[in-house]
Protein backbone atom coordinates (compact mmCIF):
# COMPACT_ATOMS: atom_id res chain seq x y z
CA UNK A 1 0.00 0.00 0.00
CA UNK A 2 1.05 3.56 -0.68
CA UNK A 3 0.53 6.14 2.04
CA UNK A 4 1.28 9.82 1.73
CA UNK A 5 0.74 13.02 3.69
CA UNK A 6 -0.09 16.32 2.04
CA UNK A 7 -0.74 19.76 3.42
CA UNK A 8 -1.83 23.18 2.30
CA UNK A 9 -4.79 24.48 0.40
CA UNK A 10 -4.71 22.76 -2.97
CA UNK A 11 -3.19 19.85 -4.84
CA UNK A 12 -3.95 17.10 -7.31
CA UNK A 13 -2.77 13.56 -6.58
CA UNK A 14 -3.43 10.00 -7.66
CA UNK A 15 -3.85 7.24 -5.09
CA UNK A 16 -4.04 3.53 -5.79
CA UNK A 17 -7.12 1.56 -4.80
CA UNK A 18 -6.71 0.38 -1.22
CA UNK A 19 -4.23 3.16 -0.42
CA UNK A 20 -4.53 6.07 1.98
CA UNK A 21 -3.64 9.73 1.53
CA UNK A 22 -3.39 11.64 4.80
CA UNK A 23 -4.68 15.17 4.23
CA UNK A 24 -3.61 17.86 6.68
CA UNK A 25 -5.47 21.11 7.23
CA UNK A 26 -3.01 24.01 7.16
CA UNK A 27 -3.13 27.75 6.75
CA UNK A 28 -2.43 29.43 3.42
CA UNK A 29 1.33 29.36 4.04
CA UNK A 30 1.24 25.63 4.83
CA UNK A 31 1.76 26.07 8.57
CA UNK A 32 -0.12 24.13 11.25
CA UNK A 33 -3.39 25.62 12.45
CA UNK A 34 -3.36 27.27 15.88
CA UNK A 35 -4.57 25.30 18.91
CA UNK A 36 -8.29 25.89 19.43
CA UNK A 37 -9.11 25.97 15.73
CA UNK A 38 -11.76 23.40 14.83
CA UNK A 39 -11.88 21.78 11.41
CA UNK A 40 -14.67 20.17 9.41
CA UNK A 41 -13.93 18.19 6.23
CA UNK A 42 -16.03 17.69 3.10
CA UNK A 43 -15.76 15.33 0.14
CA UNK A 44 -17.35 16.44 -3.14
CA UNK A 45 -19.12 19.23 -1.23
CA UNK A 46 -20.69 16.95 1.40
CA UNK A 47 -19.61 17.26 5.04
CA UNK A 48 -17.88 14.12 6.34
CA UNK A 49 -19.67 13.44 9.62
CA UNK A 50 -17.40 12.96 12.62
CA UNK A 51 -14.22 14.17 10.89
CA UNK A 52 -13.04 17.19 12.89
CA UNK A 53 -9.33 16.50 13.23
CA UNK A 54 -6.71 18.58 11.42
CA UNK A 55 -5.82 15.39 9.52
CA UNK A 56 -8.01 13.15 7.40
CA UNK A 57 -7.17 9.66 6.15
CA UNK A 58 -8.67 9.69 2.65
CA UNK A 59 -9.18 6.35 0.91
CA UNK A 60 -11.57 7.41 -1.85
CA UNK A 61 -11.14 9.61 -4.89
CA UNK A 62 -12.86 12.97 -4.70
CA UNK A 63 -12.54 16.69 -4.13
CA UNK A 64 -11.73 17.26 -0.45
CA UNK A 65 -11.93 20.60 1.33
CA UNK A 66 -12.00 21.85 4.90
CA UNK A 67 -13.42 24.70 6.93
CA UNK A 68 -11.47 26.04 9.90
CA UNK A 69 -13.38 27.80 12.68
CA UNK A 70 -12.04 29.87 15.56
CA UNK A 71 -14.00 32.13 17.87
CA UNK A 72 -17.12 32.00 15.70
CA UNK A 73 -15.28 33.01 12.51
CA UNK A 74 -14.81 30.49 9.71
CA UNK A 75 -12.57 30.23 6.66
CA UNK A 76 -12.95 27.59 3.96
CA UNK A 77 -10.52 26.40 1.34
CA UNK A 78 -10.97 28.14 -1.99
CA UNK A 79 -9.74 25.09 -3.85
CA UNK A 80 -9.66 21.37 -3.22
CA UNK A 81 -7.41 18.47 -2.47
CA UNK A 82 -8.25 16.45 -5.60
CA UNK A 83 -7.60 12.73 -5.30
CA UNK A 84 -7.90 10.43 -8.31
CA UNK A 85 -7.69 6.64 -8.61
Amino acid sequence: QYNSTVAGWSFDATICLGSTATLRAANASGSELRPGVTVSWARNGTIITGQQSTTLAATQAGAYSFTATEGGCSASTRSNYNLYT
